[in-house]
């Protein structure tokens, strides 16, 4: 799905319709932008992929009720689940991008 900026710029450019010097020229500056931010997004997602696991969810049987049962097995070797309460959310921060 487009982002409003994405769509915005998109909407610009096609505006430009009667303009094909200024179209072309816009047109560059354009991909080279999202080229840059696809290279960004890639480099990102490696870096996320890098990462090891922190917890492996494991299903069970579905219940009577009709709905599986699963329970989350913690794989950090520093994490306890003693230090978590009930109904405790996990996340894991991906780390930020270099500028």
């Amino acid at each position: 799905m487009l982002s409003e900026v994405c769509k915005e710029r998109l909407e610009y450019l096609a505006s430009l319709k009667g303009h094909v010097g200024q179209a072309v020229t816009m047109c560059r500056v354009e991909l080279s932008d999202i080229s840059t931010e696809l290279l960004s997004l890639r480099e990102q997602l490696a870096e996320l992929k890098k990462q090891e696991p922190i917890g492996q969810v494991i299903f069970g049987s579905y219940g009577s009720d009709g709905i599986r049962e699963a329970s989350i097995v913690c794989l950090h070797d520093q994490a306890d689940w003693d230090n978590f309460q009930d109904g405790t959310l996990l996340y894991l921060e991906a780390k930020p991008a270099e500028d």
